[in-house]
């Protein structure tokens, strides 16, 4: 006979989703902090800008002088544009920018889906102690 599933088995999806959602918007915040803390600062010009989802802009720094995709952005740009960006490694960011505009939104997202699904679970944990379900 198949064994049901526990209490628990429909908030584990919930929990996995917005904890990975969580972990990477905080990833993200962290690579923009390291970016300030570490990256030199240089200028830019705009080689390429793709108006499409999503939305890109190529950038030729002054220092190294190969194109490069904008990690983080501020405003809307044109080709020609000139910008100080701010590099480190593969990293390239607007300097006006602290991290990619969705970001926010995801970490909203994670915390409350998170926050909703450990509440359901202090929820089930505390009517089972109390005897409300399964008949107990």
């Amino acid at each position: 006979m198949v064994k049901p599933p526990g209490r628990y088995a429909a908030l584990i999806p919930g929990l996995v989703v917005g904890g990975a959602v969580l972990l990477f918007a905080l990833f993200t915040y962290g690579r923009a902090i390291c970016l300030d803390a570490y990256g030199t600062t240089t200028g830019a010009e705009v080689v390429a800008v793709r108006d499409s989802r999503p939305f890109t802009v190529t950038v030729r720094p002054d220092d190294t002088g190969r194109p490069v995709k904008l990690w983080a952005r501020s405003g809307s740009f044109e080709v020609g544009d000139t910008l100080t960006v701010t590099r480190w490694g593969g990293l390239v960011k607007d300097s006006r920018a602290f991290a990619p505009d969705e970001t926010p939104w995801l970490a909203g997202f994670g915390a409350v889906t998170v926050a909703g699904q450990l509440f359901a679970t202090y929820r089930i944990r505390r009517r089972a102690r109390e005897g409300e379900l399964y008949g107990s």
